[in-house]
């Protein structure tokens, strides 16, 4: 996901893409304590140095990680889902076919490298 390119950074906002790059599962009130910043002033300053809010980066963070995981291995989709953050699969196909206009099992038969591997059934 490309950012606008800018001069200069705001140093907590840099922080925060760090983080999130690192671990998906990172969630706004985290990031915030992480730069010592109220929640709240950091989506307000994430959304002016950005041009989108903290929700949606990391929101799109997560689906991005998701789409290359469908496409790049064989974990469930369950799996994946939990991996990124998401409790309920559910939320996250909703999420994902709202991003991608597909589902994780169609974007997966679409993209996947293993198109020809068959995942064991447990």
């Amino acid at each position: 996901m490309s950012l606008p390119a800018k001069d200069h950074w705001d140093y907590r906002i840099v922080a925060v893409i760090q983080l999130a790059r690192a671990d998906v599962k990172q969630r706004a009130s985290d990031l915030a304590r992480e730069v010592d910043l109220s929640r709240s002033r950091l989506q307000h300053l994430f959304k002016s140095e950005t041009g989108i809010t903290l929700r949606q980066y990391l929101l799109r963070r997560k689906l991005r990680e998701a789409s290359r995981l469908l496409a790049g291995t064989n974990l469930r989709i369950n799996e994946i889902a939990y991996a990124i953050g998401y409790q309920h699969t559910p939320s996250f196909v909703r999420a994902f076919r709202q991003r991608y206009s597909e589902t994780p099992g169609e974007f997966r038969q679409n993209h996947c490298q293993f198109s020809h591997f068959v995942p064991p059934s447990v």
